[in-house]
């Protein structure tokens, strides 16, 4: 477990990805959402997949106010102010928020949002882009401490899977577990 700069324990933060886009990430977040929740857990989700929000859709949460508004403007924002409870007992989420053209840009400045969502809950699941699909996810991925990979079976090639385990060997966080759908 990740620990703050304060002495009270913190959040697990576990980065849910993928080498491609439709493998099942975010059903797969939303299935380990409600796994942690059920053993009693506080959870919090992160739809930090800004070029391609789901996560909110899945849990029968609106999309409106979320990720996107609290790194654009600083301070403006308190984070239980963009957190929604889902469908699931135990479960709240952050939507993706609003829609931007350049969303890239946003998750290099992602560091406080995760950091203010250790302290809200017991475990933080971040579902985000594809790996190989986008550079976004390569700016969260220090941020976490465990990444869960999904991977839709017969779908990673070779090279792909070389690729991936190359990308993840940088970053030095461990992967924690695979699912294979």
């Amino acid at each position: 477990r990740a620990r703050s700069s304060s002495a009270a324990p913190s959040a697990l933060v576990v980065l849910v990805t993928s080498a491609h886009a439709a493998e099942g990430k975010t059903t797969s977040t939303v299935n380990l959402a409600a796994s942690f929740a059920e053993t009693g857990q506080r959870v919090l989700v992160l739809d930090a997949d800004l070029r391609s929000p789901d996560t909110h859709n899945k849990f029968g949460v609106p999309q409106g106010a979320g990720i996107s508004d609290y790194i654009a403007s600083p301070g403006s924002l308190e984070l239980v102010d963009i957190m929604r409870p889902t469908n699931v007992e135990g479960v709240r989420m952050i939507t993706a928020g609003t829609r931007l053209d350049y969303p890239a840009s946003l998750t290099s400045r992602l560091a406080p949002l995760i950091e203010d969502a250790r302290r809200s809950a017991d475990v933080v699941l971040v579902d985000t882009s594809p790996l190989l699909a986008a550079s976004d996810v390569f700016d969260i991925l220090p941020l976490t401490d465990a990444i869960v990979l999904v991977v839709r079976a017969g779908r990673l090639t070779e090279n792909a899977a070389t690729r991936v385990s190359e990308l993840l060997a940088r970053f030095r966080v461990p992967v924690t577990g695979a699912i294979v759908i």
